[in-house]
C-alpha cells in the first residue's frame, strides 16, 4: 500500500513531465505516470499491477491527470483521495498554448525524446485549460506556476514534499528545457 499521495492536476506544457519524473526519483514514490493514458504508454509498474489484477490507484502514490482525463473511470476518486494535490499551470497561457502545437507538431514533449506515436493539437486546448483550473484549482492544497517552478526549482521541491511528509531530499531537474 502507498504512503501520503501525491496527484499532479495539469494541462500539456505545464512542466507536468519535469516536476513528475523528478519528483519519482524520491525514496519514497511509486509513480504510475500519466495513469489514465491509454495502456501503450502505461509505466511498467503500474501495467504489472494491471495484470495481476489489482488497483494501481490504491498501490502508488504519484500521479499525474489532465483535465482532459476528467470523464476516465476512476478519475473523480483519484483527485478525491490525493494527500497532496498540486494544481500546476502556466501564468503565460500564449507561451503554453505555442507550446502544445509545437510538441503536437513534431512529436517532442521533452526535450531530446521524440514521440513515436502523433498527437493531435486539439481543438478545445483553451477549454482544457479553463476545465483545469475549475477541477484542480479551487480543491488543490498547492498551487505551483510553471515559470515560479523553474525559477525556484529548490523551494517548491522542499514544500510539496513537506506537505508530502517525504523525508526531505535534493531532487534535480531531469529534464531540460526545451528550445
Amino acid at each position: 500500500m502507498a504512503t501520503t499521495k501525491i496527484v499532479i492536476g495539469c494541462t500539456p506544457r505545464t512542466g507536468s513531465n519535469l516536476l513528475q519524473d523528478s519528483l519519482a526519483k524520491h525514496p519514497s514514490a511509486i509513480d504510475a505516470g500519466e495513469i489514465f493514458q491509454i495502456p501503450i504508454f502505461r509505466r511498467p509498474i503500474v501495467q504489472r499491477i494491471v495484470d495481476q489484477g489489482r488497483d494501481p490507484l490504491a498501490e502508488c502514490n504519484l500521479f499525474k491527470v489532465f483535465s482532459s482525463h476528467h470523464t476516465a473511470d476512476g478519475f473523480q476518486r483519484l483527485v478525491d483521495s490525493a494527500d497532496v494535490l498540486i494544481y500546476l499551470f502556466r501564468i503565460n497561457r500564449r507561451a503554453q498554448l505555442e507550446s502544445w502545437q509545437k510538441a503536437c507538431e513534431s512529436g517532442v514533449w521533452i526535450a531530446g525524446q521524440k514521440n513515436p506515436y502523433c498527437v493531435p493539437f486539439p481543438s478545445d486546448t483553451e477549454e482544457q485549460i479553463d476545465r483545469a483550473g475549475r477541477l484542480f484549482g479551487n480543491r488543490a492544497n498547492y498551487h505551483l506556476a510553471y515559470e515560479h517552478m523553474i525559477n525556484n526549482w529548490d523551494v517548491h521541491i522542499a514544500a510539496i514534499l513537506q506537505l508530502a511528509g517525504w523525508d526531505p531530499c535534493p531532487l534535480a531537474k531531469v529534464h531540460q528545457k526545451q528550445s
